[in-house]
């Protein structure tokens, strides 16, 4: 699967001669709004820890639509006898979330496992020790009236079970997610391109179509630019028509195999392979 920062270099390399006149910002962008147009056909189901600070958290770059999201309300803290005031000022090294039975003892400052409440565990590696910080998770709900465009139709948090439970909201307006907390975690899990270590990929099917729409798409919105700004606008003229026609065709083509091909079944059943071994930590509440 080709990578985002691989299709870039594809454009500024076939584009070379106008390098400066390139935004590499302004191209990702360009790919992830198109990338939209082809809907759940070509997406799986992420996961991410959002953290929310004045009412507001930012929202994977790769996210497109919201499965479930739970809030994480801070439960309690164990901190090892190694670990200085120092390290839990500085910077984590590690996390890792997982979620099981269990109670936080506030006056022994111990975690008692076996019992019904569910904790989520966050074991966070500093550089003399671990710091263990739980967090009890709670349904939220979606705020009534808003824009449900980034909100999947199978959206957990929509389930009528949900109302009258006094829950908190929360509201998804691009990539910002707001809520009525001004401060803590959530936990939701997305449909949304497939990403690793940063880097979004772009499933490339049979022939490759999706790839080559993408290049072609941000080769005419580079060329028109260059020829709204004056600038060598001869030698662009002449190649705009047939990147636009380019972009027309692979279009329809890419949209076909997303529908009707390797994009479909194929893509949803691999993202859901990898994924299960990421979800299998998680035993999420129930409704």
């Amino acid at each position: 699967m080709p990578s985002l920062t691989e299709i870039i270099a594809e454009i500024e390399t076939d584009l070379s001669n106008y390098v400066d006149d390139i935004d590499r910002n302004s191209i990702k962008r360009n790919c992830i709004l198109q990338l939209k147009r082809f809907g759940n056909n070509i997406l799986g189901l992420q996961e991410a820890v959002v953290d929310i600070d004045n009412s507001q958290g930012t929202l994977p770059e790769n996210f497109q639509a919201l499965k479930m999201a739970i809030n994480l309300d801070p439960f309690g803290m164990v901190v090892d006898e190694t670990v200085s005031e120092d390290d839990l000022r500085g910077s984590f090294i590690y996390k890792r979330r997982l979620e099981t039975d269990g109670f936080y003892n506030s006056l022994t400052h111990e975690y008692v496992a076996g019992c019904k409440t569910k904790l989520v565990e966050e074991v966070i590696t500093l550089s003399t020790g671990n710091a263990k910080v739980y967090y009890q998770p709670s349904w939220l709900t979606i705020t009534p009236g808003i824009n449900r465009t980034s909100i999947a139709k199978d959206c957990l948090n929509l389930n009528k079970s949900l109302r009258g439970q006094n829950l908190n909201e929360i509201s998804i307006n691009n990539f910002t997610v707001n809520t009525n907390f001004s401060k803590g975690k959530i936990y939701i899990q997305y449909y949304g391109l497939d990403s690793e270590d940063g880097e979004i990929y772009i499933p490339d099917g049979i022939h490759g179509n999706l790839e080559n729409y993408l290049i072609a798409y941000n080769k005419s919105k580079i060329a028109e630019n260059i020829i709204a700004n004056n600038k060598n606008p001869q030698a662009l003229s002449s190649l705009l028509p047939l990147w636009k026609q380019d972009s027309n065709d692979y279009f329809r083509l890419a949209m076909t195999e997303a529908k009707f091909m390797a994009l479909g079944d194929n893509w949803a059943k691999k993202m859901k392979a990898k994924n299960r071994a990421a979800f299998a930590q998680y035993n999420l509440p129930r409704f």
